[in-house]
C-alpha cells in the first residue's frame, strides 16, 4: 500500500496504523499532494464500497501540516 500512496499522491512519507477491538480501524496518512476532487477515485470508490458493504465507513480528510488522512473501519464483533 505504501507504494501506491507514494505514486498516487506524491508522499514521501506513509504511516499506517491498524487497531482491532469491537471494530477494526485502518489509518493511512501520508505528506503527499492531498485528494482532488476532479481526480480518478476508482481504488478509493472500491475501499469506502467494501467498508459499506461490511458496515462499516471510510473517511478522507486533509491532514494537518499537509498530506491526508483516509480511516476505514468496519465492526468485528459478531464475526
Amino acid at each position: 500500500m505504501p507504494e501506491c500512496v507514494a505514486k498516487h499522491a506524491g508522499a514521501h512519507r506513509v504511516g499506517v496504523s491498524a487497531v482491532a477491538g469491537d471494530q477494526m480501524v485502518l489509518t493511512v496518512t501520508d505528506d503527499g499532494a492531498g485528494t482532488s476532487s476532479g481526480g480518478r477515485r476508482s481504488g478509493l470508490r472500491n475501499l469506502d464500497q467494501r467498508a459499506t458493504a461490511l458496515g462499516g465507513s471510510m473517511q478522507i480528510e486533509p491532514r494537518e501540516g499537509g498530506g491526508t488522512r483516509l480511516i476505514w473501519q468496519v465492526p468485528l464483533a459478531g464475526r
